[in-house]
């Protein structure tokens, strides 16, 4: 109902006068799964709507929608229209994730790699689901920021989310399955963006 729910409201913070009002945006929405969902959740900041914090205007790539029919199908993924997927691990537990390819390296480290989410805040920092060696593509890894959204991950019998909220206990049993599904979709979508790029110079 109109009128109902909960605001809080900061004022006369003091910012490092270095950081701009964009780049304490772009931080501030890294922290957040803002608009990856169809709840209503909103940060405004000088009061203007915050995005998701990520600057598509360079973006090369954007995987699940830029993946064939056919690798869709292959992963059980189903894609919305803004773009995001949504799949089921093998335990039943859902995830939903978009990835981006960037025409640049990726500079800012809050956007260099895959972050996860757990009812809308912060659980992993940027990171590449553990994976050592083997990529298609060594230099892939510098043009891809995305966002994973596990909200399970905060709700399992023990506290797999360090207290920061900065990281997830890789080593649990419950994060077995999750980090084998995140290995292997980073080494998907590496080898499409190689393939699709590859295409492109010939």
């Amino acid at each position: 109902l109109v009128g109902q729910g909960t605001q809080i409201i900061l004022r006369e913070l003091a910012i490092n006068k270095r950081i701009s009002d964009t780049q304490y945006a772009e931080s501030l929405a890294r922290r957040f799964a803002i608009n990856a969902t169809a709840d209503n959740f909103r940060i405004l900041l000088n009061g203007n709507l915050m995005s998701d914090g990520a600057d598509l205007s360079n973006v090369e790539m954007s995987f699940p929608k830029d993946l064939s029919p056919e690798d869709q199908a292959k992963r059980k993924v189903s894609v919305s229209d803004d773009g995001w997927g949504e799949e089921t691990l093998p335990s039943g537990r859902l995830v939903k994730w978009k990835i981006q390819f960037y025409k640049e390296l990726v500079k800012n480290e809050e956007m260099a790699g895959i972050t996860i989410f757990a009812h809308k805040k912060l659980a992993q920092r940027p990171f590449m689901f553990n994976v050592t060696g083997g990529l298609a593509s060594q230099a892939g890894p510098e043009y891809m920021s995305g966002q994973v959204i596990a909200d399970w991950v905060d709700e399992l019998g023990e506290d797999v989310i360090s207290t920061e909220r900065q990281r997830l206990n890789w080593e649990h049993s419950d994060l077995d399955e999750f980090q084998k599904w995140g290995e292997q979709l980073i080494r998907r979508l590496m080898s499409v963006w190689k393939a699709i790029r590859t295409a492109k110079k010939m």
